[in-house]
């Protein structure tokens, strides 16, 4: 059984990574997804706005 919950703010870098993950199995299906040239990740870029958005 799989189970979603509220991700916790405490936890954010565990859904940061979870985000880089998602996006590098999106890039084969996207052409437009690029990697970072500073870290060399696939990096959500309103991650810290997504976060912030209250609902």
């Amino acid at each position: 059984m799989l189970l979603i919950e509220k991700a916790h703010f405490s936890r954010k870098e565990v859904l940061k990574n979870l985000m880089t993950l998602f996006l590098h199995d999106l890039s084969e299906f996207n052409e437009k997804l690029e990697l970072s040239s500073e870290n060399g990740l696939f990096e959500f870029g309103v991650f810290e706005w997504f976060l912030r958005k209250k609902d």
